[in-house]
């Protein structure tokens, strides 16, 4: 299975998987346009220019940190919760899997050494980023 979507029982999308088989020609955008965070997979041949740009600094509205998470080695248990912390559903992902947390909550559990890079908006604040349950 190349992606996974993981819904809490009112259909809010709490997760998205993207597994490590995952492949698609040129751009594929995995979240809507109007996500939060965006995720998008690229293939291209050889010789394919993006062209120069950048992206100006403008403001805009985050209602809450959005955090992804790439495993670069090993192996983890990850458990995903409503936004009423109540259990919904776990998976397994290995190494080179990624995984965007959209909503609800959710924990983790090293099945083996593993070792994640994590990507999130900031500048984050503990104490008002992170509410444990």
């Amino acid at each position: 299975m190349e992606t996974d979507k993981i819904f809490s029982t009112d259909s809010c999308l709490i997760a998205i998987i993207l597994r490590n088989d995952f492949s698609k020609s040129g751009l594929s955008f995995i979240t809507d346009s109007n996500h939060e965070l965006q995720l998008a997979f690229i293939d291209n041949p050889a010789g394919h220019v993006v062209s120069k740009h950048y992206h100006p600094k403008y403001d805009r509205i985050i209602s809450r940190t959005l955090e992804c998470l790439i495993v670069k080695k090993g192996k983890v248990e990850v458990s995903f919760y409503d936004n009423h912390q109540e259990f919904i559903i776990s998976h397994i992902i290995t190494a080179g899997d990624l995984i965007l947390f959209m909503d609800g909550g959710h924990s983790l559990k090293n099945i083996d050494r593993s070792e994640l890079i994590e990507i999130r908006q900031g500048p984050y604040n503990q104490e008002l980023d992170k509410i444990k349950f």
